[in-house]
């Protein structure tokens, strides 16, 4: 422990140090451990401590620039969660990015979601672009482990992950930010991975699929 000391065999000259957080873990300890046997360490160390509590006191408050306080209030907004993904989302379904930062921050909103056609499944409805027009067009989630049906595509369907994970049939993993593409007349099911928080992906899907007999079309009741 000598080797932390001063020449007086005190810890006077390491304080301001100390107290300023310049020491490693072993040296506080050792002044820790010194300043609880000796009393005028002890007292030296107190008067130290006010002394940066004053300090600290008298110091002008410093107003954040205008640059850190919209990062911080940005990355407090519920679209700062999804936000990288935002460009993505807005080329999927033809509309302009602040559109789909703003439908992306209400996913975790309850009120915009609604039960599916199959249990555990939830909708989100998107009016989307001219160029999806004639397609189903959402955001769906998937409790941990649900297997979505095998199903038909009669058009082209684009699916990007946006948290938890899909497994398709073929054993291929998608995650956040993945996209899977399927082609018109192309058939497969898929599961949201068990050990993952729920699926929460964005769906277009052209002209709408078949489960079984069952016809899913755009703008249909059963959606």
């Amino acid at each position: 422990m000598t080797e932390h000391l001063d020449k007086t065999g005190h810890i006077d000259s390491m304080l301001d140090d100390w107290l300023a957080g310049a020491l490693d873990e072993a040296e506080e300890a050792a002044l820790e451990a010194h300043a609880a046997q000796c009393t005028r360490c002890a007292r030296a160390l107190e008067r130290a401590r006010q002394h940066f509590v004053e300090l600290a006191a008298a110091l002008d408050p410093v107003e954040p620039s205008a640059g850190l306080r919209d990062d911080l209030l940005a990355a407090a907004t519920p679209e700062a969660r999804f936000a990288d993904l935002a460009d993505e989302v807005a080329e999927i379904i033809d509309l302009s990015t602040e559109r789909a930062l703003r439908l992306l921050g209400r996913v975790d909103e309850a009120s915009h979601w609604e039960e599916g056609p199959f249990p555990g499944l939830e909708l989100f409805h998107i009016d989307g672009g001219p160029s999806v027009d004639e397609a189903i067009v959402g955001f769906v989630r998937m409790t941990p482990g649900m297997a979505f049906p095998h199903h038909s595509h009669r058009g082209a369907e684009t699916t990007l992950v946006l948290q938890g994970g899909l497994r398709d049939a073929d054993g291929t993993v998608y995650r956040r930010g993945e996209v899977v593409e399927h082609g018109s007349g192309t058939s497969h099911a898929f599961a949201a991975l068990d050990d993952a928080p729920a699926l929460i992906y964005l769906v277009v899907a052209h002209h709408g699929i078949d489960v079984g007999d069952t016809h899913f079309g755009p703008n249909d009741p059963a959606l």
